[in-house]
C-alpha cells in the first residue's frame, strides 16, 4: 500500500509540475495574497519554518504532526462525498476523480495541481469499485458500500501522510 501511495504521490507532483507549464493553469485564488499560489493552510505555515523566530520555526513540524491527527477523519469525509455511489460505471467514477481534483482547488492549489489531483482521486475510486465488486456478491449492498469506502479512505490516509511527512522534513530542512 505504502509502495502504491508513494507512486501516486510521484506521479500526480510530476503532472502537477508538467501541467503548470501550460499558460492560465498554474493559477490560485491564493495568488491573490501570494505570489506563488498553494494550500492556504499550509503556505503560511511553510512561510514560517523560514521565519527568524526560532520558536515559529520549531512550530512548524508540530503543526504538521497535529494535521496527521486529522487526516484520516478528513480522508474518511472526502471519500464518502466522491466515491460512495459511484460503483456502477467507470465514466462515474473518471468524473468524480476529476470533481475531486478540482474540489481541491478550494484551498487555494493551482488548477495544475488540481486537475493532477485527479489521478490520486481515480486510485482511490479504483480501489473502491475493486473492492466492492468483490463484495456484491455477499448481497448486502450497504457492506460492501461500507467496506469499499474504508478501503479507499485507507489508501487516501496513507497517501496525505506521506505527503504530510514530506512536508515535515522539508519544514525540518529549512530550520
Amino acid at each position: 500500500m505504502f509502495l502504491e501511495c508513494f507512486g501516486i504521490l510521484l506521479l500526480t507532483i510530476a503532472a502537477g509540475t508538467i501541467l503548470s507549464q501550460i499558460p492560465g493553469l498554474n493559477y490560485g485564488w491564493t495568488n491573490i495574497f501570494y505570489q506563488e499560489c498553494g494550500n492556504i493552510a499550509v503556505k503560511p505555515i511553510m512561510e514560517g519554518s523560514q521565519s527568524n523566530n526560532i520558536a515559529i520555526r520549531l512550530m512548524v513540524p508540530f503543526f504538521f504532526l497535529a494535521l496527521a491527527f486529522v487526516l484520516p477523519f478528513l480522508a474518511r469525509i472526502e471519500e464518502n462525498i466522491f466515491r460512495k455511489g459511484s460503483q456502477y460505471s467507470w465514466l462515474a467514477i473518471i468524473k468524480q476523480s476529476i470533481i475531486f481534483g478540482l474540489f481541491h482547488c478550494i484551498v487555494g492549489i493551482s488548477i495544475a495541481f488540481g486537475l493532477a489531483l485527479s489521478i490520486p482521486g481515480f486510485f482511490y475510486g479504483f480501489k473502491y469499485k475493486k473492492h466492492f465488486d468483490r463484495n456484491e456478491e455477499i448481497l448486502d449492498y450497504s457492506l460492501a458500500e461500507e467496506e469499499a469506502i474504508l478501503v479507499s479512505t485507507t489508501y487516501h490516509t496513507m497517501y496525505n501522510m506521506i505527503a504530510v511527512i514530506l512536508l515535515i522534513i522539508i519544514a525540518i530542512t529549512m530550520i
